[in-house]
């Protein structure tokens, strides 16, 4: 098995990325980081190394299955019978998350709000995020807000009531965003301006790439940089046409998408100005699928383990889960109760830090590549050739 030190040699810069820790090293010479290397043993990983979803609970909501806008890409063509959430299944999540910490005292509550679109029902919204306030306020917990928007609705009663609110909104140049955003551009862009001003930290941006749009991504940025100056954060994501091939067909795959990502993506942001948020791990951190308590709830209260899992897997209602909040265990057992750390592939592979383990929605869960957005060893040397520039600081969350 090889070793988990991968070395890196930039304009005669000896450099090792420690795949256990997430750090980059540097050596004084080639042989210097092979000893290194050669001398690190391949031992099995143990939990100590879990990060966030032992002390925290993830819950997606789905506050609605309705939309105001018909994007050609989008999963949820289908909106079947679910519409509005409503007051009393919101209360259900409540209780449901006061089952859980009565069973396990999480520290950490993330929110995420999704539709539909979610600005559709602001009022489900507020109502919401309210009793939840009070629920973490009593028990001393940490919530965090997120919201994925089309960003066609005005947003400035949402940052004054949510303040520490994190939305995320599509965009791209206006033909090509009102080709696939049904021509939401110029209501998109007053809205964000509009907001931006109050609230610049809360607004990403994200750039959803394909074959019609990939080489206008600069163009962009500097669109961005003279219209909404104060939008700090810029997301780039692959436009995946898993859920409705026969809707949209990207011509740029994972692995292209991947690679750009890791090299022309950062490249050009950094050049603009804007951070990248990507880094080398220092611990595991499994997906909101197999954490015990964390799951989607959808408008009509039915539960699925994540948003990658459809509707119609739904076995089992938010009503059943306040008895037992930890049903999902005996609904979704080849889910809920997988571990990276019990599984003999993960516990002793190199990349399980940077990867996570395997992924349940996976055309083929066995399958070993966790690089479907970043290729490791072209993002670890486009980080350093700016480390050695001196522009490390773009990269916010790196071990260095």
């Amino acid at each position: 098995m090889d070793s988990p030190i991968s070395i890196h040699e930039i304009n005669n810069n000896i450099f090792g990325l420690n795949k256990f820790t997430g750090e980059i090293l540097q050596f004084d010479s080639l042989l210097e980081a092979e000893v290194f290397q050669n001398g690190m043993k391949v031992v099995p990983i143990t939990q100590e190394v879990l990060t966030d979803d032992i002390d925290s609970v993830t819950l997606t909501i789905e506050l609605n299955y309705v939309c105001n806008l018909s994007c050609v890409y989008c999963y949820q063509a289908d909106k079947g019978s679910r519409c509005e959430i409503s007051q009393s299944i919101i209360d259900m999540i409540i209780d449901y998350a006061s089952s859980v910490y009565n069973k396990c005292s999480f520290k950490k509550l993330f929110l995420r709000f999704i539709g539909g679109e979610p600005l559709l029902s602001m009022n489900k919204l507020f109502y919401c995020y309210e009793k939840f306030c009070v629920f973490c306020h009593d028990r001393n917990i940490v919530l965090y807000v997120h919201l994925d928007t089309n960003g066609t609705i005005a947003m400035t009663e949402l940052i004054c009531r949510i303040p520490n609110i994190d939305i995320f909104v599509c965009l791209s140049l206006p033909d090509d965003h009102n080709n696939m955003r049904s021509g939401s551009f110029e209501c998109i862009l007053r809205n964000l301006e509009e907001v931006s001003t109050l609230s610049s930290e809360s607004i990403t941006l994200r750039y959803n790439i394909s074959h019609n749009n990939i080489n206008d991504f600069e163009k962009f940025l500097i669109f961005i940089r003279e219209m909404l100056p104060n939008i700090k954060s810029v997301l780039t994501a692959r436009i995946d046409d898993y859920y409705c091939k026969s809707c949209f067909t990207n011509n740029i795959s994972t692995r292209d998408f991947a690679i750009w990502n890791s090299t022309i993506g950062i490249n050009l942001l950094i050049k603009h100005g804007f951070p990248i948020y990507h880094c080398t791990k220092s611990g595991v951190k499994r997906c909101q699928g197999y954490a015990p308590y964390s799951c989607k709830i959808h408008s009509d209260g039915m539960v699925t383990v994540c948003d990658a899992m459809p509707h119609k897997q739904a076995d089992v209602h938010i009503e059943t889960m306040i008895e037992n909040p930890s049903i999902l265990e005996l609904v979704y057992p080849s889910i809920k109760t997988y571990s990276p750390f019990s599984d003999s592939d993960c516990s002793r592979c190199n990349n399980l830090v940077q990867c996570g383990g395997k992924l349940f929605c996976r055309d083929n869960r066995e399958a070993c590549d966790y690089q479907d957005n970043y290729v490791e060893r072209l993002f670890v040397e486009t980080f350093l050739r700016h480390y050695l520039n001196g522009e490390s600081h773009y990269f916010i969350n790196m071990l260095r």
